[in-house]
């Protein structure tokens, strides 16, 4: 009867249901758990080796950099930048390797959890070094250009155009308190400053992290 074919139909989208969703055994569930491996696994890839290049990146910086400003009379200048992105890049070194030591063998919610942990960590860390590290950057330069034989130079120049500038032990006043200033403007605005460095660099692959995470 049409009554028993309804009856049997339900019975059967039943069974199907459990089979497809209640046991472990069912289809179903493997294909999504390996859809779901494999984007964990695609997208902390992918950071890995993003952050292996943003590394290579900072370390030839640092060496060209190093380079041009002794070839340009600037060794000063060169110094500083080359400690202090190198300094970056040994902190990176020890975060890759704190993120290849993520165990692959878990189930792919706890392995992108422990992805997501590891980048909020890094993110966290890295603010607080950038509090530091852009001011530190700007003295470096600021200073290093002031004893550099360009320096002298420009500061000659400017006096012979404008001889009433307010000098104490040869340094001009208003200029070392702006660059005071300027220093502290950077260090309140580093940490936002790093997180928009953050989003450019990294943005598409964090906002489908947050993507597979509500997902599962």
């Amino acid at each position: 009867t049409a009554w028993g074919n309804c009856i049997k139909m339900e019975k059967t989208i039943e069974a199907i249901w459990q089979e497809g969703f209640l046991d472990d055994k069912a289809l179903l569930a493997p294909k999504l758990n390996d859809l779901y491996n494999q984007k964990s696994s695609n997208i902390v890839d992918k950071m890995t080796h993003m952050f292996k290049i943003n590394l290579l990146a900072l370390a030839a910086f640092a060496i060209v950099a190093l380079i041009t400003c002794v070839a340009v009379g600037l060794p000063y200048v060169g110094a500083t930048l080359f400690t202090l992105f190198a300094l970056l890049v040994v902190v990176g070194k020890r975060d890759l390797r704190s993120l290849e030591a993520i165990d692959k063998g878990v189930n792919s919610y706890e392995y992108i959890k422990a992805f997501d942990n590891w980048l909020k960590g890094n993110i966290a860390r890295f603010s607080m070094i950038y509090r530091f590290f852009y001011p530190v950057l700007f003295v470096g330069i600021v200073l290093g250009l002031w004893f550099s034989h360009h320096g002298e130079k420009m500061l000659k120049k400017v006096i012979e155009i404008r001889p009433e500038i307010y000098l104490v032990e040869g340094v001009p006043v208003y200029w070392a308190l702006a660059a005071i200033a300027c220093t502290g403007i950077i260090a309140l605005a580093a940490p936002a400053l790093y997180r928009f460095d953050m989003q450019l660099v990294y943005g598409n692959i964090m906002k489908k992290l947050d993507e597979i995470l509500t997902d599962i």
